[in-house]
């Protein structure tokens, strides 16, 4: 019983050590690939000028327009929704301090937005943002007045729907595609991916650790 006991505790203290390093690595690999399928639709987007045309934030007619013509053409889709549910976890997404996390412009996260779902099951969500909110909530700079945060969870519906867990954020502009904290010192980026932080800037710190999500303290 003794030996029990022991094997039990054993296993209590290891196996969620070894869940999560087992979920990093399956969430890294699904942020490594939805990069690369979001950035190369957004060389189109670049070839076209497509964001010249994002001339404000908050328009939702405007946004749905731009997508159906720059975006969703040239991406596999399971399922697109305009300001609807059924594209992002019904749970309430939350930043690594534990509150929740919501768009500027459109309330909670995953709703009142342009959602979808890509074929390999990541929920992808877009936000637009001005210049300075980029650089300020981001630390990515941009060039044109209005850039678009796109939000990836990479594991779909599953918990945690945490930032720097599971969602990232990856920051588009008239002539980037950059992950978000690109462009502010990794000292600013490991302030905001501690257990503690915000977690926006996390995919820079996954960028620059050879796309391996590290365990956040």
């Amino acid at each position: 019983m003794i030996t029990l006991g022991i094997i039990g505790v054993v296993a209590a203290i290891t196996i969620p050590g070894v869940i999560t390093k087992f979920d990093n690595i399956k969430n890294s690999t699904m942020l490594k690939e939805d990069y690369s399928i979001l950035q190369q639709v957004m060389r189109r987007a670049y070839d076209d000028f497509a964001f010249s045309e994002l001339t404000t934030t908050s328009n939702m007619s405007q946004m749905k327009n731009w997508f159906n013509v720059y975006l969703l053409p040239y991406m596999n889709i399971a399922h697109v929704c305009y300001g609807t549910k059924g594209c992002w976890s019904t749970e309430t997404s939350k930043y690594l301090n534990n509150s929740y996390a919501r768009f500027a412009s459109s309330g909670v996260l995953g709703r009142n937005s342009i959602c979808f779902v890509l074929n390999n099951g990541t929920n992808v969500c877009i936000d637009d943002h001005l210049k300075n909110e980029i650089a300020a909530w981001f630390g990515v700079n941009i060039s044109s007045n209005v850039g678009l945060a796109f939000y990836v969870d990479v594991n779909g519906n599953k918990r945690p729907n945490v930032f720097g867990k599971d969602i990232f954020v990856l920051i588009a502009s008239d002539d980037s595609f950059k992950p978000a904290g690109n462009d502010v010192p990794q000292s600013t980026v490991k302030n905001d991916c501690k257990a503690r932080g915000i977690g926006n800037m996390c995919a820079a710190l996954v960028k620059n650790n050879d796309w391996k999500i590290p365990d956040l303290k």
